[in-house]
């Protein structure tokens, strides 16, 4: 997923760059969305390791 969201913000910079400010909008939606997901994928990701780490101590 953090691929396809540095792929979406490059093509967004890309299209913005070339004057597509249409296409540039559409891109960096598309982007702002993957890193909402990265984010709280990352957040899932470092709970279960949290827990996995710890599940011997009395938390």
């Amino acid at each position: 997923m953090y691929r396809i969201a540095s792929y979406y913000s490059k093509m967004a910079s890309i299209f913005f760059f070339r004057s597509e400010h249409f296409l540039a909008s559409q891109h960096s939606s598309k982007a702002r969305e993957k890193w909402k997901l990265v984010e709280e994928m990352n957040a899932v990701a470092a709970e279960k390791i949290f827990l996995h780490l710890n599940h011997n101590n009395d938390i």
